[in-house]
């Protein structure tokens, strides 16, 4: 019993001991290995540099397709890179040394799953020209002021810097030069005199307080300068550089003075000079003479004329297109236009451009938004040179898309109008849904057929997932319908109604309904009484001409009213006008009577006269009256003004009338 539990407890330790060891395995597996430092060309190994320096990391046994960071001498440290590995776990990336101290660093790689490991680098020191020259060599006289940086030194430390000379070592710093807390230091030195046989190329160092040394390179001599140093023909070159001050000068090509001047104050020199545009290709030797033995020289080298091309020869506004260049000038700016139109250069865009020495470049610019048509696309370089070619702007995509009818009976097949001329729409899926919401067709794309000018989907093609026609069934729901296609990240959609299907009955009982409409109407037409309304049409007509008549008799008897008013208001003034005078002269008899009774005789016979002055003025009128009268009766539905006439008839008869009773009373009196 003992043994048996003894036994058992064996078994269990050497379980639990296996099971550990096949935990452990995917384990071991899964931590990041063999991880490595390469130059970025991975044409060495390379485990030490500058700061700067490019190193292509890799490794292998990373999580598959899983993220991995790659940081600088910890996991909590500054991320160098982010890449992701293969489904092998293999994995590489590149990473740019950072700001850091001399001496030994650490590079880590970690897996998403937290796996790591890493490797050293080394930084070493190193010094530099803070201001490089575009002929990439520094070229000093002696008093030159010199701007020069370091980095990879020790922290916090100070530093010499000397110039390595013949007869020794000089320090040219005047100060103390002390660098930060990552090992690096900027300063300016002054360039000490040294003698002209001592000219040439000198090594300038830096040391700081642990020994920790760097070295660079600077040209201490007179010196020659072209801009470009490649340059095609028909190019204005610029050629500069020192000599002696106050020297007269001439500037010969290939032993050719082609300029001459005399120098500055500081030895400085500059011409410019057109090359001749048939200068054959080839290099060039540039001298500048003076004192006339004394002289410097450099090279010029003469290329073909420029070309460009063009990725893409035609395309919409927006295109993306790379321009390549070739036998550009050397390190030179360039711009391209279309037409007049600038549509970059490498002042508005620093990755367009510049060259490189041999002149050449390769960049991208954006179509711009121009009328269609063929355009030329010109680039242009600072130094004068130029190539150019053409660029066809296209009008921008069209698509349209409807269904061929508006409504479809049950049993049709449906079918679509598709046109296109955008070259990235090469397939649409087509959706359509009843008036229920009901999904009828989906689920399939159809290909799009170049047509040269444009694409389509043939009708013979437009067709679902069994090749079957979009057909209708025969007793699909009526009403209205929608049908969406989807093409690119664009849509179009639309309705159309279905009807029912016509049958033999259907058609039949439209036929009878509209023979008995037109039974009735024939009914309808035979009921009218054509003669009747022919002699009702004369009898208006007589009608109408009898209107016409009445009114023009109408027009006639208010004329002749109106003359008649007239009239009467004429003979009303001459009545008034003798009462007037009766009146008048029956004051005289009274008058007369009073003042004698001998002239009373006399009296009497003035009052008879007036007496018969004054019938004859009633006389008068009684006519104004009867013209009145008249008047009235005639100007019946005559005009307002004709009435005011009438009346100013009667008033003045009236005041006749009153005349004569006064002087019948006086008489009788």
């Amino acid at each position: 019993m003992q043994t048996n539990k003894k036994t058992l407890s064996l078994l269990i330790t050497a379980l639990l001991t296996l099971s550990m060891i096949i935990a452990a395995v995917p384990l071991a597996s899964a931590a990041i290995i063999d991880l490595g430092l390469y130059k970025a060309d991975k044409t060495a190994t390379l485990t030490s540099g500058a700061v700067g320096t490019k190193v292509l990391v890799n490794g292998t046994g990373a999580n598959p397709f899983g993220q991995v960071k790659v940081y600088w001498e910890s996991v909590a440290g500054t991320v160098l890179n982010t890449t992701t590995a293969s489904s092998a776990g293999y994995f590489e990336c590149l990473v740019t040394i950072p700001a850091a101290v001399n001496g030994a660093h650490y590079i880590i790689a970690q897996d998403n799953l937290g796996y790591a490991n890493g490797t050293q680098f080394t930084v070493t020191a190193s010094m530099t020209p803070l201001y490089i020259p575009p002929f990439f060599v520094t070229k000093v006289l002696p008093g030159d002021s010199l701007a020069v940086g370091g980095s990879g030194f020790s922290a916090n430390k100070s530093v010499n810097i000397l110039l390595n000379r013949t007869s020794g070592n000089v320090t040219l710093n005047t100060g103390t030069v002390t660098t930060d807390g990552v090992g690096a230091f900027s300063t300016s030195v002054i360039i000490p005199s040294i003698p002209v046989s001592e000219y040439g190329t000198l090594a300038l160092f830096a040391v700081d307080a642990n020994n920790v040394t760097a070295t660079t390179y600077i040209i201490v001599d007179y010196y020659i300068n072209v801009m470009p140093p490649s340059a095609p023909p028909g190019v204005t070159v610029y050629i500069s550089g020192r000599i002696p001050a106050s020297k007269d000068y001439e500037i010969r090509i290939n032993g050719t003075t082609v300029e001459s001047g005399t120098s500055g104050s500081t030895g400085t020199f500059s011409e410019t000079y057109p090359l001749p545009t048939l200068l054959a290709a080839g290099t060039y030797v540039v001298n500048v003479v003076w004192d006339v033995t004394e002289s410097r020289s450099t090279t010029l080298t003469v290329g073909p004329a420029p070309s460009i091309t063009l990725s893409v020869a035609s395309g919409v506004a927006g295109t993306t297109v790379t321009v390549t260049g070739n036998s550009f000038s050397a390190l030179a700016n360039v711009t391209l236009t279309y037409g007049t139109t600038v549509v970059n250069s490498t002042a508005m865009d620093s990755r367009f451009g510049p060259t490189s020495l041999s002149g050449g470049f390769s960049a991208n610019f954006e179509v711009p938004n121009l009328t269609p048509g063929a355009y030329v696309v010109k680039v242009t370089d600072q130094y004068g040179a130029s190539a150019q070619t053409t660029f066809t702007i296209l009008a921008a995509p069209t698509t349209t898309i409807n269904l061929r009818a508006a409504q479809y009976m049950q049993g049709d097949t449906l079918s679509f109008n598709i046109y296109t001329t955008d070259p990235t729409v090469t397939t649409i899926a087509v959706t359509i849904l009843d008036p229920n919401g009901g999904v009828w067709w989906s689920g399939f794309n159809w290909t799009l057929v170049n047509m040269v000018t444009y694409s389509t989907v043939p009708y013979a093609d437009q067709v679902d997932s069994n090749k079957n026609p979009l057909k209708l069934p025969d007793d699909a729901p009526t009403g209205s319908w929608n049908w969406t296609i989807y093409y690119g990240s664009k849509k179009a959609t639309g309705l159309f109604t279905v009807v029912e299907k016509p049958t033999l009955a259907s058609v039949q009982a439209k036929i009878d309904d509209l023979s008995a409409k037109i039974t009735a109407l024939e009914g309808k037409v035979d009921g009218l009484d054509i003669a009747g309304v022919k002699s009702q049409l004369s009898s208006l007509s007589s009608q109408v001409a009898g209107i016409s008549s009445a009114a023009s008799s109408a027009a006639s008897a208010a004329n002749s009213a109106s003359s008649a008013a007239s009239s009467a208001k004429s003979a009303a003034d001459a009545a008034k006008s003798a009462a007037d005078a009766a009146k008048a002269s029956a004051d005289n008899a009274v008058s007369a009577v009073a003042d004698a009774t001998s002239a009373a005789q006399s009296a009497a016979s003035a009052a008879n006269a007036a007496k018969a002055s004054a019938d004859s003025a009633a006389s008068a009128i009684e006519d104004a009256t009867s013209a009145a009268e008249a008047a009235k009766a005639a100007a019946e539905g005559v005009s307002m003004a004709v009435w005011v006439a009438v009346v100013l008839s009667l008033v003045a008869a009236i005041a006749a009338i009153f005349a004569v009773i006064t002087i019948r009373g006086k008489i009788a009196g």
